[in-house]
């Protein structure tokens, strides 16, 4: 008989704390692929939510039998344990192990691992703390990706650590501070949670993902701050509930530096419809806190009928002149180190799906608004040459 190598399995085990029985379940499957030497992914859930991988499942048992599994796989890369009831995990003998995921476990009171070599982990725990967390970490030098979600006792994260590269945190609710002291870290997912205190003197983040939880309130002093210790990724990701959330109000923009003045890409996604008449003050809200963007995408669905919803999409193209200050007063722009848009923007690429009618009330406002702008070019080949300062653009 020709030999298979397994580097993958999938084994689904429903069940009980009883440890023969499950000894006798395990049983039924092949003893060649339960001490598989080969088999480096070894998962304990699947869940397409979440986009885990192939897995095994192990329903309401006991730490041996937990353990009796797992070193029945030595050069397992991967685990996704999902195992609902026990308070204490112990696994040993997994030196090559890299990514652990703990799906949702409200009972466990603590876990270890000898994994030296750890560089992924999620953490889906109700009852985690700063303390555990803290203890955690310590372990796992070399964790590079670190997912904390549904970690509702967290209040102050702090991260040391030259290795790590990505920090997600998402529905933890009392969540108040996060001290980052990682100079590596490059994408940050801030997800459903309330402005938090952000404390880093090192960040130089490439991507952050950000969606505040949900409410029908305009952007506030509070979360202007916030998205100023962003510290200008290169591409940020917000999703917000309403067109309301990202205006923030005629006061705070006289008064206060527009935030993100050097975010260069901004990908917006909006749950409900953002009407025509809206467009324009959205646009002029984005670029009062994003003033110097070079591509910006926008898209939100409409709820047609119960059986269909329509998205609508709009991407522009900015192209500058130099945006240098040249010393002149300008009132729009006076908290900033250079000019804004208005005084330097040159060309615009629009393209747009589903969003016809929302285009012109923008080559409106963009003519109005931009001094210096040479040319409005849409998907369909139109450009439109601004041929002197004081006409009207024309074809």
């Amino acid at each position: 008989m020709q030999r298979i190598s397994i580097d993958k399995l999938k084994l689904q085990i429903h069940g009980s704390s009883d440890y023969a029985l499950m000894n006798r379940l395990i049983g039924y499957v092949p003893k060649s692929f339960v001490e598989a030497k080969s088999i480096t992914e070894l998962a304990l859930y699947e869940d397409e939510f979440y986009n885990y991988k192939p897995a095994l499942l192990l329903v309401h048992v006991d730490k041996q039998i937990v353990q009796t599994v797992i070193a029945s796989f030595p050069v397992a890369e991967e685990i996704t344990f999902d195992c609902y009831g026990l308070k204490n995990i112990y696994m040993s003998g997994l030196p090559k192990l890299i990514t652990f995921v703990l799906l949702p476990n409200p009972t466990l009171e603590s876990f270890e691992m000898e994994a030296p070599n750890l560089k992924k982990l999620t953490l889906n725990l109700p009852n985690l703390t700063d303390k555990w967390l803290h203890s955690i970490l310590s372990k796992y030098p070399l964790i590079e990706s670190l997912s904390l979600i549904t970690c509702k006792m967290l209040k102050r994260i702090k991260i040391s650590s030259d290795r790590m590269k990505s920090l997600t945190i998402c529905h933890c609710k009392k969540l108040v501070e996060v001290d980052i002291a990682a100079p590596n870290l490059h994408k940050l997912s801030y997800k459903f949670g309330d402005v938090i205190s952000i404390s880093s003197n090192t960040l130089a983040l490439s991507e952050v993902i950000l969606i505040f939880k949900s409410n029908n309130a305009p952007l506030d002093a509070e979360k202007i701050e916030f998205l100023a210790k962003l510290n200008h990724p290169k591409l940020l990701t917000w999703i917000i509930t309403y067109v309301k959330n990202v205006i923030a109000p005629k006061e705070l923009r006289e008064t206060l530096r527009s935030p993100s003045y050097n975010v260069k890409q901004l990908k917006l996604t909006i749950e409900h419809l953002c009407e025509i008449y809206e467009i324009t003050e959205l646009v002029d809200a984005l670029l009062w806190i994003f003033p110097l963007l070079e591509t910006h995408f926008i898209q939100w669905t409409e709820d047609d009928n119960r059986y269909y919803n329509t998205i609508h999409e709009i991407s522009f193209q900015f192209s500058y002149e130099n945006h240098v200050r040249k010393g002149e007063n300008l009132n729009c722009c006076k908290f900033l180190p250079v000019s804004c848009w208005r005084h330097c923007l040159k060309t615009i690429k629009i393209e747009e799906s589903e969003a016809s009618a929302y285009v012109k009330p923008l080559e409106t406002y963009f003519i109005k608004n931009a001094e210096i702008l040479r040319s409005i070019q849409y998907s369909e080949g139109l450009v439109l040459l601004k041929q002197d300062k004081d006409q009207e653009l024309e074809l």
